[in-house]
């Protein structure tokens, strides 16, 4: 579930996975692929974050307010939290407060590339989410707007939220419109495969039309871990160790993404989960899935 990771290590796979998609040239040749080191013909690319990785930002000032490292929980308070709508069937912000949307310069790609822009190394590694794979398409050809997107999107919000949808059909029709129609290689991370599964059941011809490729990393397809149990008992910070437990807590009661993301009735568990309370006179008790004592 943790969003706070860099994909480098899958960099190099995406890529090779990606170039293996049919060799077609592109039939309108860039100015700036001649600076390209390596100039191949590359099919356009889409990127999906998961849970968390999207960079937010108040609408009315630009000031980032997820994910930050500094003041984290004042302003994960301030801007992130809200109440469910059961009629909208969306979170909303809480009378008076600022509204909050996703970043989407750089066609997408700013959004998701460093989760925290201000910070350096060694912090950095923490939250530079998509950067080592965007760095590694753009050294192979891929370039912002032409052949290279992104789609950030308010992860707070369902999988099946229109606007996320809408984002993710504009960005799609965009690569393959600067790409003489060629069809897309659609890359997502964790719950970004959710949204890609809700994008293919909400539009199913749109998609076949234009995905040639989909490459899931991590992908919740069954339900994410018993974390999701503790995001509602006790707060899971989505591995940003500077927010508390007790602040998340009160989005997670409140966002619809992190019901999508419990398990199904018949997941099938490597182990078995379970809760473990350690109350103040040091006892300890572990509760099963069927709700007993195992320990």
């Amino acid at each position: 579930m943790a969003i706070m990771i860099r994909l480098q290590s899958h960099a190099t796979v995406i890529l090779l996975m990606i170039v293996s998609c049919s060799a077609i040239p592109l039939a309108q040749h860039d100015h700036r692929l001649d600076l390209i080191p390596i100039n191949i013909s590359v099919p356009p690319v889409v990127l999906v974050p998961g849970i968390g990785g999207s960079i937010m930002s108040d609408v009315s000032s630009g000031v980032r307010v997820w994910i930050r490292l500094y003041e984290a929980d004042t302003y994960f308070e301030r801007f992130m939290w809200g109440k469910f709508n059961a009629s909208s069937m969306k979170l909303e912000p809480f009378p008076g407060q600022p509204l909050v949307a996703p970043v989407l310069s750089g066609y997408g790609l700013d959004g998701i590339r460093n989760l925290d822009p201000s910070v350096r190394w060694p912090i950095y590694d923490y939250v530079a989410y998509f950067d080592a794979m965007i760095q590694e398409l753009e050294s192979q050809g891929w370039i912002h707007g032409i052949s290279l997107f992104g789609v950030p999107w308010d992860w707070r919000q369902s999988m099946c939220w229109t606007p996320t949808l809408d984002r993710l059909e504009d960005a799609l029709r965009a690569a393959r419109e600067r790409n003489n129609g060629r069809k897309v290689a659609l890359v997502s991370h964790s719950m970004g495969a959710l949204v890609v599964k809700c994008f293919m059941a909400r539009r199913p011809e749109f998609f076949q039309e234009a995905v040639e490729t989909w490459i899931s990393i991590a992908a919740p397809h069954q339900g994410a871990s018993a974390k999701i149990f503790m995001e509602f008992l006790q707060g899971y910070n989505l591995g940003n160790i500077v927010i508390g437990a007790e602040a998340a807590k009160v989005l997670s009661l409140e966002a619809p993404a992190v019901y999508e993301l419990l398990p199904q009735e018949n997941f099938e568990w490597q182990e078995q989960p379970y809760i473990a309370l350690q109350w103040k006179n040091g006892t300890r008790q572990v509760y099963g899935e069927t709700g007993g004592t195992t320990g």
